[in-house]
């Protein structure tokens, strides 16, 4: 199980556990519309996905990729 942030059309983020691989998480959300609305429905495109990682803890996400470069 893998943590992604979807990154949506009007800017809003959301922040899920995925069962999968990041391959399969980008053919689940990616160009897709989801309502995200949680009081009003809110329909909106995923237009990013990414794995991520809660304070960049050394996995493959993005955070942690980019932290290693600036160490090296």
């Amino acid at each position: 199980m893998i943590t992604v942030k979807c990154t949506y059309s009007n800017g809003d983020t959301i922040t899920t556990r995925f069962n999968g691989t990041l391959q399969e998480a980008e053919a689940y959300f990616l160009n897709k519309t989801f309502n995200i609305g949680s009081v009003a429905d809110d329909m909106q495109k995923c237009i990013k996905v990414e794995e991520y990682c809660e304070g960049h803890t050394g996995c493959k996400c993005s955070g942690c990729r980019e932290l290693l470069k600036r160490m090296n």
